[in-house]
């Protein structure tokens, strides 16, 4: 996180900053005209004023880097929930398989428990009746010398009875290792089990710390606009703080008598003007914009870093950040004609530098609520016009 700064009202700090941006712009351009003897101290006064300008700007710079670090750890939050979530849903699966695992080798173990309890029924059963009959049974029909055939049955029944009691035996090891190999699944599954549990159950512990640091980020960025009413005001006072920039602009400009390198008027070129950037209207001259304001210009879709001409020759009146439009560069062609140029990556034009048409004058951006391109709007006298009207 970025250190706090020291605290004060961002409305009175934001307009004491319009002020000085204002203030700033008409001394450096009332200094165009001074003398050539007061220059130097004039020049003086001017790197103070830079200086001032500087710290200014790096305050704003601190103002957008919080805000731009608070957006950066709020992606990287979302990204964290993404994968916790995944990871949920693949662990619920696994439970929800060996749950039904579980569920089949339940019931076998019941099978083979009473498979078991038959055998050892049958068993006692053989192991009773070779009792009765005993071996000295078998002697004692020997002896008595009875009917061959009789006793060659009797000894094949004995025979058969052994063979079986074997087989039984055999049959009841078997199953009694298969029942333990059971046993040891049901306890495997069920630690396999308690595992996952515990690993669902930290993984949404996890989530739950996640979403409440989103949540305390969240609240901090609310904190820079509270409510809807808030924004409201932000968007009313970005727009103020435009149309005094340009009728501060204008008066001091109609003073300065800018030479003109254009040999018809603005005017003139009505309807005939090319677009100040190749792209596409993303919002149009009036139509609404949130907080139930309408656009004073027009947004043109742009790649990032498309190149951004002057419609028309003139000279530098404004370069430099503006809230609400970003990096902004204004040109004034004389006879009360403005053009702006909004929300680029990069300025190429300083205050005071004449330009040509379409000569480069900076790059889009891509920090505007609406994307990728620039503001462009065209004033007269402060007022705004249709830049469709204009270029074509």
């Amino acid at each position: 996180m970025k250190p706090t700064r020291p605290n004060r009202s961002r409305p009175a700090a934001q307009a004491g900053r319009a002020g000085w941006v204002s203030a700033c712009l008409l001394l450096l351009l009332a200094c165009w005209p001074l003398a050539a003897a007061q220059i130097d101290e004039q020049q003086a006064k001017l790197e103070q004023l830079r200086q001032r300008i500087a710290r200014l700007t790096e305050d704003l710079h601190l103002d957008r880097n919080r805000l731009d670090s608070y957006q950066n750890e709020l992606r990287e939050i979302e990204r964290n929930i993404s994968q916790h979530k995944f990871t949920l849903k693949d662990l619920e699966g696994s439970l929800q398989r060996r749950q039904r695992l579980l569920e089949r080798l339940e019931p076998r173990e019941q099978q083979q428990l009473q498979r078991l309890q038959r055998h050892q029924r049958l068993l006692a059963q053989q192991l009773r009746a070779a009792w009765l009959m005993g071996e000295q049974n078998r002697l004692k029909m020997l002896l008595n010398q009875q009917d061959p055939s009789r006793i060659a049955r009797l000894l094949k029944y004995h025979e058969y009875l052994n063979r079986a009691r074997s087989r039984k035996m055999q049959q009841l090891r078997g199953l009694l290792q298969e029942l333990e190999q059971t046993r040891r699944s049901l306890d495997e599954e069920r630690q396999r089990m308690a595992e996952l549990r515990g690993q669902a159950l930290q993984r949404q512990q996890q989530l739950e710390r996640d979403k409440a640091q989103r949540a305390a980020l969240l609240e901090k960025l609310a904190a820079e606009i509270q409510d809807k009413d808030k924004q409201l005001n932000n968007l009313k006072r970005n727009e103020a703080n435009l149309k005094q920039l340009v009728s501060q602009l204008q008066q001091t400009l109609q003073e300065l008598a800018v030479q003109q390198s254009q040999k018809t008027p603005f005017g003139d070129h009505k309807g005939r003007m090319s677009w100040p950037v190749k792209g596409r209207l993303g919002a149009r001259f009036g139509s609404p914009r949130a907080g139930g304001i309408r656009w004073d210009g027009v947004f043109l879709r742009a790649s990032e870093g498309s190149q951004v001409a002057a419609i028309q020759p003139g000279r530098v009146a404004f370069a430099d950040w503006l809230r609400g439009y970003g990096l902004l560069l204004i040109i004034d062609h004389g006879e009360g004609y403005m053009s702006l140029y909004g929300h680029n990556q990069s300025l190429f034009k300083k205050v005071g530098e004449t330009v040509t048409q379409g000569e480069t004058l900076a790059q889009s951006g891509s920090a505007s609520l609406h994307g990728q391109g620039i503001y462009f709007g065209i004033r007269h006298n402060g007022k705004p016009l249709d830049p469709a009207g204009w270029c074509r």
